[in-house]
């Protein structure tokens, strides 16, 4: 990613890796262990429901359409 940013922005973002000690530490002065999900380093499980999450976009796409219609 280094290659893609502008060097005053790679200066600001801070990569963090899930197999880091230093990142994890990072990731925990920053988010609430408890509400961070276990692929970034928390304790809360992470889920995933198809025909909810269908169901949501589906209502995105809806909202999205009533802003293109003039």
């Amino acid at each position: 990613m280094r290659h893609f940013l502008d060097p005053k922005t790679y200066q600001k973002v801070k990569f963090v890796y899930s197999n880091n000690p230093e990142s994890l530490k990072l990731m925990e002065e920053l988010f609430d262990k408890s509400q961070l999900n276990t692929t970034f380093g928390g304790e809360k499980p992470v889920s995933y429901d198809h025909e909810k999450h269908g169901k949501q976009m589906e209502e995105d796409d809806f909202k999205t359409t009533t802003y293109w219609d003039v």
